[in-house]
């Protein structure tokens, strides 16, 4: 069984055209995502608050809108909704790439994954470069779907030993012709953040913060950054996870009580 899930949101075209590439491919999906975007969300997860959630239909199928996080998300469906009945995580497909070692602990697409690997997990994070212009277009998202559940299969099939996390950016323009490179993380950074301030003055204000994509130098050896915006090419980077015992359902990294009945 195949838990997918992501940043961008439930209802995000990203991730139904992953799911109804994964069920294309014959594999048994269960969707458990955020309600909300939590883009830049990392490994953050919601202590001390109540997290609803609740099950939807969605495209036909059932899938769990979860009012938390990505890492929300995995530890609810590892733990509560399926225990012991996830062979791998896959979290996207997510708008705009992943890419560079500045974004390893920020993005929600990745962190949902490494969280999963850290519970023993495998699991693949997929993003995709996109525009401003086709970013919320469904078809923007199919090929790159299509190739995403044929690399998920072909893992299940082989069964692998590796118990970490790939993390694979789409091009822009990706069919099945588009060539595939293994990189490491680039060092340069491709996105600096920009602070937007709304209100401001000495006692009180308030802001946004916006990522800004940089012009990455792409001379120099290839890495993922250069690969998927200078090359055109499928970027595929490997994070080894041991997995740490403690993190693992049977472990009790989670006290789970219920709600006393009120009749």
């Amino acid at each position: 069984m195949i838990l997918l899930t992501n940043d961008d949101g439930i209802f995000s075209p990203g991730i139904r055209s992953l799911w109804k590439s994964l069920q294309d491919a014959g594999l048994d999906v269960v969707v458990v995502a955020p309600s909300r975007e939590r883009s830049g969300s990392g490994m953050s997860i919601s202590l001390s608050e109540a997290v609803e959630y609740v099950r939807i239909s969605l495209d036909g199928h059932q899938a769990y809108s979860v009012r938390g996080t990505p890492a929300d998300c995995v530890l609810l469906s590892l733990n509560v909704l399926f225990p012991h009945k996830i062979d791998a995580v896959v979290s996207g497909t997510n708008a705009g790439i992943n890419a560079g070692y500045g974004i390893i602990f920020n993005s929600g697409t990745m962190s949902a994954a490494l969280l999963a690997s850290l519970m023993g997990v495998p699991s693949f994070a997929f993003s995709q470069h996109v525009t401003a212009e086709n970013r919320s277009n469904p078809e923007t998202y199919v090929n790159g779907a299509a190739i995403a559940a044929w690399m998920v299969s072909e893992f299940l099939k082989s069964r692998g030993s590796n118990r970490g996390m790939v993390n694979v950016n789409f091009p822009e323009k990706v069919d099945g012709n588009t060539g595939m490179v293994e990189v490491p993380f680039s060092r340069r950074p491709l996105y600096r953040r920009k602070i937007i301030f709304n209100q401001r003055t000495e006692e009180f204000g308030s802001f946004r913060i916006v990522p800004v994509q940089e012009i990455p130098d792409v001379s120099g050896d290839m890495d993922d950054i250069s690969a998927v915006l200078n090359s055109g090419l499928i970027s595929i980077t490997r994070i080894a996870m041991e997995g740490d015992p403690a993190l693992k359902p049977e472990n009790g990294i989670l006290s789970m009580e219920n709600p006393a009945n009120p009749d």
